[in-house]
């Protein structure tokens, strides 16, 4: 070391001297790292703007600490002469807080290299931005250049900037949300990437300004929210949303998860056109875009998607005439909007012709015929069905909840009425007059024996040796249009080992327990019966026959 630095070390140890004497060894240890990469000059320039941070206020030595140890990494980055304009604003920020520059001064190795030499003028105003001349605020800036190693490495400065906005906005309400909201940012903001974080961040700052209270939600579940979304089209979203804030705060995040799980649960392909038309409502009304979003799904189990822009069409010519009208046109709460539903659909549903099929049942049975969804079968534990397959109980038809195979509406209604005179057909031909004690017709009867015999009234098993343990009907097969019957409702099979013997409560149950496999001739009887049914109709139903044929053939060939 030469006499000129020594007496350089000497002066700057007495002058650190009154202020700490850990900033005594900050300053050697930086100058003996910096060695030969200053001049003396520049040594002691180096040394006195250490000096004049430690004069600042009461703890000001701290930031002076951190600007002596910080130095040797943060030269070799920008050069001496960015070197002197980093210095220049930490001495800004000490001016106002020596925490500031602290932090700042901590932050530099890590964050300069990110954003590079000519934007620190640019970080160091973001954090001096949040500081608002309360303990609070510097609390929170000092949060900010802790955490800016971590934020720029992930983000741009760009993105970085509009976050500073959110955060400022939400001081403004609580810091301690602000505080939450900048510390799980980088994890939050992670899944997102570009022209999306931009915009995601853009609709925070928005949502800070006027739904404050679900700025958490919506950086914590906002990301999540937006990935069912077709990537090319989030952007879109998001700038919906933000236009939905400014025209009606508080209802925006709602309206945003709202629209979001509609839109997943739609085809991503369609998201396009679907925010197009969503975008062309917003001039007229915000309120009545973010419905639209909201209702597509149950408009699209109702129409095809093609149509869908000519729902919407109708839906535009009424907000122009009346935007309550409108926005309700879009709930889905219209009159007008379920007649436009219905044309321009080709479904049938049930809820809208059970009257009508239940006056045509009672016509061909003269028996009063209540139709119900064959949804309803799930939850009466009848047995193995499937919800879209129709069936028959005692003066009860279960039928589909919907038909939409067909592009016309008469051919889908067919299909109910073809459905309803089979299993009509079933309880006018007897179906369900079994009684097991009369006489057969035809051969000898020998139910009576039969059930007599050894493990008679018993349901045993293919084997023979053990009963089935089916807790409702069995199985029931595809009768010749395709579909389900169950004609015996209760063919209940014995009772498991252990429990109370089995009692058919019904004729047509007691006739099915004494065979030794109950489902084979639960099925048998099926196959047979229903064709029985099929012909009985085919000769007292003229009327009924083609369309009947047709769809018997349109089920085998499935």
């Amino acid at each position: 070391m030469t006499d000129s630095r020594r007496e350089i070390y000497a002066h700057y140890d007495k002058q650190l001297t009154p202020y700490s004497t850990s900033l005594i060894a900050d300053f050697r240890q930086a100058a003996d790292n910096l060695g030969d990469r200053l001049s003396d000059d520049e040594l002691r320039a180096w040394a006195e703007d250490g000096l004049d941070l430690a004069r600042q206020s009461w703890r000001s030595w701290e930031a002076a600490g951190e600007y002596y140890r910080v130095s040797p990494q943060v030269l070799p980055i920008v050069g001496s002469e960015g070197f002197r304009v980093w210095a220049r604003h930490g001495r800004e920020l000490a001016e106002l807080s020596s925490a500031l520059a602290a932090s700042y001064f901590r932050a530099s190795p890590s964050t300069v290299p990110s954003i590079g030499y000519a934007n620190v003028g640019d970080w160091m105003a973001l954090g001096r931005l949040l500081y608002k001349g309360t303990w609070r605020s510097a609390s929170l800036a000092v949060q900010f250049f802790d955490a800016s190693p971590q934020l720029l490495s992930k983000m741009t400065l760009d993105e970085v900037r509009v976050l500073v906005r959110f955060v400022d906005a939400l001081c403004d309400r609580s810091y301690d949300l602000a505080s939450h909201c900048l510390t799980i940012a980088p994890s939050s903001l992670d899944p997102l990437t570009g022209e999306d974080r931009i915009a995601f961040l853009t609709f925070a700052e928005a949502l800070a300004s006027t739904g404050w209270a679900d700025a958490r939600s919506y950086l914590e579940k906002g990301p999540s929210l937006l990935a069912n979304i077709q990537h090319m089209q989030r952007g879109r979203f998001l700038n919906l949303s933000r236009e939905l804030a400014r025209r009606e705060g508080r209802q925006a995040f709602s309206f945003f998860a709202e629209a979001a799980g509609a839109l997943a649960a739609m085809d991503p392909d369609s998201h396009g056109l679907l925010l197009s038309l969503s975008e062309d409502l917003m001039p007229r009304s915000a309120l009545a875009s973010m419905e639209f979003l909201k209702s597509v799904p149950r408009v699209a189990e109702r129409v095809p998607i093609d149509t869908i822009a000519d729902w919407h069409q109708e839906g535009v010519l009424l907000l122009e005439q009346s935007q309550e009208g409108g926005e309700a046109y879009f709930r889905l709460e219209s009159a007008r909007g379920e007649q436009i539903l219905d044309s321009l659909s080709s479904r049938v549903e049930l809820s809208r012709v059970a009257d009508v099929l239940r006056m045509y049942g009672k016509a061909l049975t003269g028996t009063d015929v209540a139709v119900h969804s064959a949804e309803a079968l799930a939850g009466k534990g009848i047995g193995w069905v499937e919800t879209e397959a129709p069936s028959t109980e005692g003066t009860a038809i279960f039928l589909p909840p919907f038909i939409e195979e067909f592009h016309e509406k008469d051919q889908n209604f067919r299909v109910y009425k073809v459905y309803c005179t089979h299993q009509a057909g079933h309880l006018e031909f007897g179906t369900f007059g079994f009684t097991f004690d009369r006489p057969g017709n035809i051969f000898d009867t020998e139910r009576a024996a039969e059930e007599q015999a050894p493990n008679g009234g018993r349901a045993l098993g293919p084997t023979g040796d053990e009963p089935h343990a089916h807790p409702h009907v069995p199985p029931t097969p595809l009768d010749s249009d395709g579909h389900v019957d169950a004609p015996p409702i209760d063919l209940l099979d014995s009772a498991p080992s252990g429990e109370e013997p089995h009692v058919p409560l019904t004729d047509m149950e007691r006739f099915f327990d004494i065979f030794p496999d109950r489902k084979l001739a639960a099925d048998l009887f099926a196959v047979v019966e229903d064709a029985r049914i099929d012909v009985l109709i085919s000769q007292e139903y003229g009327g009924i026959r083609r369309p009947y044929g047709e769809r018997q053939e349109r089920e085998l060939d499935r």
